[in-house]
């Protein structure tokens, strides 16, 4: 028969007899000394979370992924990240505990719940600050952390960061309390997850796939995302998947690519818009949030607030009326289960972010006026864009005249280094043409451009930018020492990448290669699908120009037959 398990005043020891401390204890869990454990008869599962597994050395690939509701005493759902089972060892006691695996904030690293407190056959005391369980060798005994339960109880009560929302700084006196009062009260109304998301009353808006059921759906082809939006993605995915807005399906009969819309906060916006063959037979009004908070304040927009795309403003003549007009806010936004987004955080980075753009602002580069007939000089660069800017001097230093830039066309992106550099030459006679025709244009560049320019054996477009050019007084000089500092992070023509590239096109242009030849390559296939031809063209500096034409008219893969 099992030993009885007791409890009088000796076993509350010195623990005060006014106290309310949870029971905190420490306990070996795998390998690792487990402090801060909860336990906790009112929880119906043993949870234990992520952070405190990556403590002790495992990652989220040891988990058994189930995503199961834990719902706390007011009500939030939690989703786990999945589940794991972990040997506990309890007063000679080990166990093999299953635990679910929480993602997020908490005072406690561990909560065992009545599973096992049963499977122990334990009782806990919080009374007497202890937890007895019977044994083979007799009942053991393990005293809980008083001060480990009070400093949990205090960082419990400290409002997170998280939660957090910002009034003026301006603010104060009775005009500040009121405010403060509100926005406590009226603390619900703000979401601080997806969690709190519960949904709009569905006689302002239902959210529904705006489609025309007559017409078949169409599914999207795969679209590839860069690393960082795919980041956004599974991100936005996991939190909806978590706070239950979304279900996996397995087999679905229309698939939709996400599209990724930059905010202006510097986060992402995910949407989601189903495509239908006939795309303008869909419902037209799929998208509009300002039409619903339209609706919804209608007595008070043009009075009270102003409605923007992404902001809502709340406004007063008179400042002791601020916070009658926000409770009449709150109250609507009660009234249809509103939530407002958690606050934008401005953490010191953004500070010194937003110090350095007010001091730039504030001391924007002057632009030069130059005399009439005065020589000035052009620095051009040409990487992914094309730029230049033209400087005039002045009592031994550099002044900006006019600054230009341009993106290259996807076309202009595959011409050689030197054509690039040429190009921004041209560029910058274009856009500057008043001072190009009326002053002496000398070019600081370390590449001959001025020599490879008069070369005869030009064609094509450099040809053409040649005769172009040659109509203004253009003077080619090698670039020295910069005169203004402002200017040295401009004026570089080449990324250090390019800078190979760019000498042998000069040797390529150099060398007297005699007659150029050109290799055409062709292949043709032909299927129960149809025929086609595929050509390989290589120039003599080894580029390929690739093509593939799909024929009109059927063919076989008979040597004969291609010849006709």
């Amino acid at each position: 028969m099992p030993p009885s398990v007791t409890f009088d005043e000796i076993d509350a020891g010195s623990t005060p007899e006014q106290h309310h401390d949870a029971l905190i204890i420490t306990l070996p869990i795998g390998n690792c000394k487990v402090k801060k454990i909860l336990v906790d008869t009112g929880s119906s599962v043993n949870l234990i979370m992520m952070e405190t597994l990556k403590g002790m050395g495992f990652t989220e690939k040891d988990l058994a992924k189930k995503a199961i509701p834990s719902v706390g005493f007011s009500g939030e759902t939690k989703h786990s990240l999945g589940e794991i089972i972990i040997p506990t060892y309890a007063g000679g006691v080990n166990k093999q505990v299953r635990y679910l695996v929480i993602d997020g904030p908490s005072t406690y690293n561990v909560i065992l719940g009545r599973p096992w407190i049963h499977e122990m056959k334990a009782i806990p005391s919080t009374y007497h600050q202890c937890l007895k369980f019977p044994t083979p060798w007799g009942v053991q005994e393990i005293r809980g952390d008083q001060e480990e339960a009070k400093d949990c109880y205090k960082v419990a009560l400290k409002p997170t960061t998280e939660q957090t929302v910002l009034i003026g700084s301006e603010c104060r006196g009775k005009i500040r309390e009121e405010l403060v009062r509100l926005l406590r009260t009226n603390i619900d109304c703000f979401a601080w997850s997806h969690d709190d998301m519960i949904g709009i009353d569905p006689s302002v808006i239902t959210h529904k796939l705006s489609v025309d059921p007559s017409y078949k759906p169409v599914q999207q082809k795969r679209r590839k995302f860069a690393s960082e939006r795919n980041q956004v993605i599974n991100q936005e995915v996991d939190n909806l998947l978590a706070a239950g807005k979304i279900r996996e399906v397995k087999y679905p009969e229309w698939l939709s690519n996400v599209v990724v819309v930059p905010k202006k906060n510097g986060k992402w916006k995910i949407k989601i818009t189903p495509v239908t063959r006939k795309r303008q037979r869909s419902d037209p009004r799929e998208d509009l949030p300002i039409e619903v908070v339209n609706m919804m304040f209608k007595e008070q927009i043009g009075q009270t607030m102003e409605v923007y795309i992404d902001d809502m403003v709340v406004k007063s003549k008179q400042p002791h009326k601020d916070h009658q007009r926000l409770a009449e806010t709150f109250n609507t936004l009660g009234k249809y289960q509103m939530k407002k987004s958690q606050r934008f955080e401005w953490t010191d980075d953004n500070e010194k972010a937003y110090q350095e753009l007010k001091r730039y602002l504030s001391t924007p580069p002057l632009l030069s006026k130059p005399e009439p007939g005065e020589p000035l000089f052009l620095y051009h660069r040409s990487t992914k864009q094309i730029g230049a800017v033209l400087v005039r001097e002045q009592e031994g230093s550099q002044h900006p005249v006019y600054y230009i830039s341009k993106s290259l066309l996807p076309a202009e992106t595959m011409y050689t280094s030197l054509e690039k550099l040429v190009l921004a030459l041209v560029t910058a006679s274009y856009k500057l043409r008043p001072y190009f025709e009326s002053h002496t244009i000398s070019v600081i560049t370390n590449y001959p451009l001025k020599t490879i320019m008069r070369k005869p054996e030009l064609s094509g477009r450099m040809a053409k930018w040649s005769v172009h050019l040659s109509g203004y007084d253009l003077k080619f000089e090698p670039r020295t020492a910069i005169k203004s500092q402002a200017l040295a992070d401009f004026v570089s023509d080449f990324c250090p990448a390019l800078q190979t590239q760019a000498e042998q096109d000069i040797l390529n242009l150099e060398e007297d290669k005699g007659e150029q030849v050109w290799e055409l390559h062709v292949d043709g296939a032909s299927n129960a699908k149809g025929a086609g031809v595929g050509l390989v063209l290589k120039s003599p500096q080894g580029d390929l120009i690739v093509q593939a034409v799909r024929c009109e008219f059927k063919a076989t893969n008979n040597g004969e037959n291609m010849r006709h």
